[in-house]
């Protein structure tokens, strides 16, 4: 078995949204034989992440988390090698962002929200 790393996107839908659609990119760690085998279980592992967690609310009204799909599949030895063995610190995943400036990362980095371009 290999470990893959599934980048599944959901977002917020409620009836009359007046905020921008608040999206979710959660990397999950599929364990599996092939790369199609991965995505066939990243897809059922999505799915039952937004049915477990669907219902919640969006100023002040109910709203549902939908799975929108996976947007990419990185496995791990295709990543670093088939050689390496993970350990605890690796890098598994990284996102690359364009900021405005340099306050505006050193907000992002204290974990506040900050306008970004997410480049893929």
């Amino acid at each position: 078995m290999k470990n893959y790393y599934s980048h599944a996107i959901f977002y917020v839908s409620a009836r009359n949204q007046k905020t921008d659609i608040p999206v979710w990119e959660d990397i999950m760690l599929i364990r599996a034989r092939s790369a199609p085998e991965a995505r066939r279980k990243a897809l059922a592992a999505a799915k039952k992440h937004a049915e477990v967690n669907r219902d919640m609310f969006l100023d002040g009204q109910k709203a549902r988390l939908i799975f929108a799909g996976i947007r990419k599949i990185i496995s791990y030895e295709e990543f670093l090698g088939s050689w390496y063995k993970e350990k605890s610190g690796d890098e598994i995943t990284s996102s690359r962002y364009s900021a405005k400036s340099m306050k505006d990362v050193k907000a992002l980095a204290r974990g506040k929200a900050v306008e970004v371009v997410y480049e893929d």
